[in-house]
């Protein structure tokens, strides 16, 4: 009965005594062993299998936590969903497999941009990656978008099929608020992705940004 209380309590093993050290650290190490797999499992889920940064997993869950800790510091949070031009017709002139090296290069790419410890470049799904930067306000947060911009156009990944420049390029929507704490954290998306909109719509390798609550947008 104790045991079985011990269980449902929570418990992962029981021992009784008297017990053996031997016995005992071989039970301890065969859960620090199955522990140590869990983890590092649960790591490989939140990495993007082909670039090898974080994932929309890891994003998801980050927004939440970074929404909520801005919004009891009254910190600002930035957001950047940066789209690769036409990646479909690149993919159609050169292939999946040369567009899949495309990706995993311009993925590092951001990854080294954006450097600061708190900050996040996630693959959010295909060509378009979502940055999320603590702390940061909208002209700063322009500033960097600028700068991942021009790491990808300095790549100079030949891009016959695109209308837009020569090269792979990038659209990118920018967003910056303090975190309301009885709203959800999607409204950081959404402004973004409007931003992203935007930008797409009036030509690509563009930047624009999100203002304000009129959906006005702010281009570059």
């Amino acid at each position: 009965e104790t045991e079985a209380a011990a269980f449902a309590n929570g418990a992962t093993d029981v021992i009784a005594k008297p017990f053996h050290p031997r016995l005992l650290r071989r039970r301890l190490n065969t859960y620090l062993e199955s522990r140590r797999l869990q983890l590092k499992f649960q790591q490989i889920a939140r990495v993007d299998a082909l670039t090898s940064i974080s994932n929309r997993l890891e994003f998801d869950d980050r927004l939440i936590a970074e929404w909520g800790r801005s919004s009891r510091a009254g910190e600002s949070l930035a957001l950047l969903m940066i789209d690769i031009d036409r990646l479909r017709a690149y993919n159609d002139t050169f292939g999946h497999l040369r567009g899949d090296e495309c990706l995993i290069d311009i993925a590092q790419r951001l990854s080294g941009c954006i450097q600061r410890s708190g900050d996040l470049v996630a693959r959010y799904e295909g060509g378009l990656f979502a940055a999320l930067l603590p702390g940061i306000k909208l002209s700063s947060a322009l500033k960097i978008a600028r700068d991942c911009e021009q790491v990808v156009a300095g790549a100079r990944h030949p891009h016959p099929a695109s209308s837009v420049a020569p090269h792979v390029s990038v659209s990118i929507g920018v967003t910056a608020m303090v975190p309301i704490p009885d709203k959800s954290s999607s409204i950081l998306v959404e402004q973004a992705e409007i931003a992203l909109y935007q930008a797409k719509r009036q030509r690509q390798f563009r930047i624009s940004a999100f203002e304000g609550p009129s959906d006005e947008v702010q281009n570059g």
